[in-house]
């Protein structure tokens, strides 16, 4: 199992919406942050709006309490290479077929094609994303009492 501490945003029944902590990830306290790519890709997303996702709620968490949320490896594993490999795949199909079926005098057409299979997978993933059964979605574990929270930015 995966875990990471979350603060509950809203609960509707046996689901609730969480937030993780912020910069709780050890690139400010790396002796690398200046050089290294995450903390450079991290200080891009600092003012953007908070961003919340669907949790199982089994332990019937709270809004403002502070959890542990727990994703099986499978399950991570699996939306990785969903969100990484469908898109490439899609792009890299879509161009072949284009050049095999059409043999274009042109690359134009072959571009489009990727980019069409490209759409269309990323579109996919955001369909399934929707549709997805709960069994797949990550589980606060439990509620982390006050005393051993690390607080959260507002």
């Amino acid at each position: 199992m995966i875990e990471e501490q979350v603060t509950v945003t809203k609960t509707r029944g046996e689901v609730a919406w969480v937030k993780t902590a912020e910069g709780k990830a050890g690139c400010a306290s790396c002796s690398s942050s200046g050089s290294c790519g995450v903390s450079l890709l991290s200080g891009l997303w600092k003012n953007r709006q908070e961003i919340s996702f669907k949790a199982s709620n089994p332990v019937g968490a709270k809004t403002g309490d502070t959890a542990i949320l727990a994703i099986p490896e499978t399950t991570f594993i699996k939306g990785a290479l969903a969100l990484y490999l469908l898109p490439l795949i899609s792009l890299m199909g879509f161009s072949i077929a284009a050049k095999l079926l059409f043999n274009p005098l042109s690359d134009l057409p072959i571009i489009a094609a990727g980019l069409i299979g490209f759409s269309a997978s990323l579109l996919w993933l955001r369909i399934r994303h929707h549709t997805v059964a709960k069994s797949t979605l990550p589980e606060i574990s439990r509620i982390v009492p006050a005393s051993q929270a690390v607080i959260l930015p507002p």
